[in-house]
């Protein structure tokens, strides 16, 4: 079966991601990613021991545009 989305869920909540601001973006983002690593460990646990608790799949992180990126870039 496909994976199921995570984070951009339907088109709604894709509107609503776009619409945050920069500095949201990037501390949604690093949550994710925070996220993301305590999932990658836990699969590398369940791995190397089949009795501990699998790792849940990662989230995709937050489209941060080019422009956006270029307002970081020249502040």
């Amino acid at each position: 079966p496909p994976e199921q989305r995570r984070t951009h869920k339907n088109d709604e909540i894709s509107g609503m991601l776009r619409a945050l601001s920069l500095d949201e973006k990037i501390k949604f983002n690093h949550n994710i990613e925070v996220n993301n690593n305590r999932r990658r460990r836990a699969r590398l646990a369940h791995a190397l021991d089949p009795s501990k608790e699998d790792g849940s799949p990662t989230a995709s992180l937050i489209t941060i545009e080019d422009r956006e990126y270029q307002s970081i870039r020249k502040s």
